[in-house]
C-alpha cells in the first residue's frame, strides 16, 4: 500500500496548528505548550525538507532548513523561559493566617522587633517541601525562616512615610495565605500581621 506523503504533511500541519492554538489558550503550563509546538514544527519541517531535497526542489528544502534552525533557537529560548517561570513559582515556605475579630494583639518580641496581629490569628509558617508547620514565633526562634524571607514573599507598598505595608496574595496550593504585614519605621519597631485588604490607620504603629 502506497503512503500518501501529502496526507502525512497535512496531518502534521494540523497537529502543529492545534497545539499552537491550545498553547495560546493557556491549556499547557506556561512555556511548555509552545515548546511542544516547536518540536512538532521541527519534525514537520524536517519531513518537508527531506521530501523537497529528495525531489530536487532545493529552494523549498533550504527554506525548511532555515525554519528548522529558527525553531531550534526558539525552542531553546522557550525552554529556558519555562524553567525560569517554574523556578519562580517555587517557594521555600508560605505563611498562613486565620481571620479574627481581635484588634491589635501582642504576640511576642524577637530580634528587637515587637510582633502583633490585627484581625488575624494562628499565624503559621508551612514549609513547602515537607509540609511541616510552625507557629510564627517558633519559626523565627529556631531560624527555620527569617523575617526578611517572610517579607520576600510579599509586595511592598510605595510612597509611604513612617511605615511600610507588604501584601502577600498567596498561592493556589494553600488556603488562608493572603495577608498583609505592617512594618512600623522609626522608634516603634513594631510588626503587625493583618488581613490582605488592610488599609493603613495612623494609630496602628503607636
Amino acid at each position: 500500500m502506497k503512503i500518501d506523503k501529502r496526507k502525512i504533511i497535512y496531518a502534521f500541519s494540523f497537529l502543529v496548528l492545534f497545539i499552537i492554538v491550545i498553547a495560546l489558550l493557556g491549556v499547557f503550563p506556561k512555556g511548555i505548550g509552545m515548546c511542544i509546538a516547536l518540536v512538532f514544527t521541527i519534525i514537520l519541517s524536517g519531513i518537508i525538507a527531506y521530501i523537497s531535497l529528495k525531489n530536487k526542489i532545493e529552494f523549498v528544502g533550504v527554506i525548511m532548513l532555515i525554519i528548522i534552525a529558527l525553531s531550534l533557537v526558539l525552542l531553546v529560548m522557550n525552554f529556558k523561559y519555562y524553567n525560569k517561570i517554574k523556578n519562580l513559582d517555587k517557594y521555600k515556605f508560605q505563611v498562613t493566617v486565620e481571620p479574627s475579630e481581635k484588634e491589635k494583639t501582642y504576640l511576642f518580641t524577637y530580634n528587637n522587633k515587637t510582633y502583633y496581629s490585627y484581625k488575624v490569628q494562628n499565624i503559621k509558617v508551612i514549609m513547602d517541601e515537607t509540609g511541616k508547620e510552625y507557629n510564627l514565633k517558633d519559626a523565627l526562634d529556631n531560624k527555620v525562616v527569617t523575617f526578611d524571607e517572610i517579607l520576600g514573599l510579599a509586595a511592598p507598598s510605595t510612597n509611604t512615610t513612617g511605615y511600610k505595608i507588604y501584601y502577600d496574595g498567596g498561592q493556589e496550593k494553600y488556603d488562608n495565605d493572603k495577608y498583609s504585614i505592617v512594618v512600623c519605621e522609626g522608634s516603634s519597631n513594631e510588626v503587625i500581621f493583618s488581613t490582605f485588604d488592610y488599609k493603613y490607620q495612623e494609630d496602628i504603629c503607636k
